[in-house]
């Protein structure tokens, strides 16, 4: 049976046969923001449907920190709730807005990413209260006596999360395993794409029945002889740690593929490999 069958049965075991329920995704919008910003909200109600419309570069990664509920070691205390943002770079340029200027520095286009919500002191009234913004790979709180921004609503879309995630809400989904194997990224169009592949692959791997692409790069590494292996892991921590320097977190994704090309470099042949390519 080839793989792609093998992850389509596995979504609709998990999706169909047993309907796992999980969390689901709002889109909160509200009217007065102008030509920039929409005014009607929106849900999304399944993975699948927020993956089929949403294929950016965010879109992964939304869905799943807001179901782990922490983004860089932070998590939303009490009467608070991680959000993802989006505003218009001309909130930055009103006059009264030095605490935003300040905290942001310059925008274009729209700004997007993490924020910490205050819930409590937004609930009634028509600005968002913000206490903590993920900017530049780091956490960033406001510099002023109140320790927080508002920003008008109407400014403003906030990604948040609806209801109880379950497991698969956690998992990590590959735009890579949603093509068939035999067609090259490179070359995919978007009919190529299909999402179930994705999630029956991260479904398979949360039960074991296959291995994420962090585990396999480790295990190739680990076959190697000791001291090609050392290599690995003093490149490995090297570039953990000029990623932590500069303040950007390292992806499973990212480390996988990091590792596999320190394997690929210092693996025994891998020079005579490369001269015969």
């Amino acid at each position: 049976m080839s793989v792609e069958r093998k992850r389509l049965e596995s979504y609709l075991d998990e999706y169909e046969t047993q309907s796992a329920e999980g969390m689901g995704l709002k889109l909160e919008n509200y009217e007065g923001g102008g030509n920039n910003m929409p005014d009607e909200s929106e849900f999304y109600e399944s993975r699948l449907e927020w993956l089929q419309e949403n294929d950016g570069p965010h879109s992964n990664n939304v869905w799943m920190n807001l179901a782990k509920d922490e983004v860089s070691g932070v998590k939303p205390s009490e009467g608070e709730e991680l959000v993802f943002i989006k505003f218009p770079q001309w909130l930055l340029e009103m006059d009264d807005n030095e605490d935003w200027q300040q905290t942001f520095g310059k925008v274009y286009g729209y700004f997007t990413g993490w924020a910490i919500l205050d819930v409590e002191n937004s609930e009634g009234k028509n600005a968002w209260a913000f206490k903590k913004f993920h900017i530049d790979g780091r956490w960033k709180s406001p510099r002023n006596k109140y320790g927080k921004l508002w920003g008008p609503r109407s400014c403003f879309t906030l990604y948040r999360r609806d209801g109880s995630p379950n497991q698969m809400d956690m998992q990590q989904i590959r735009r890579r395993e949603a093509l068939p194997d035999n067609i090259n990224a490179f070359d995919a169009s978007e009919d190529d794409y299909d999402w179930r592949y994705a999630l029956g692959a991260a479904y398979r791997q949360l039960q074991g029945e296959e291995k994420n692409p962090l585990v396999k790069a480790k295990s190739e590494a680990q076959s190697l002889p000791d001291r090609m292996y050392e290599r690995v892991e003093i490149g490995v921590d090297e570039y953990k740690r000029i990623s932590t320097k500069e303040g950007h977190d390292v992806s499973p994704d990212e480390l996988a593929k990091v590792i596999t090309s320190l394997t690929r470099a210092v693996e025994p042949g891998a020079s005579l490999n490369k001269s015969e390519e």
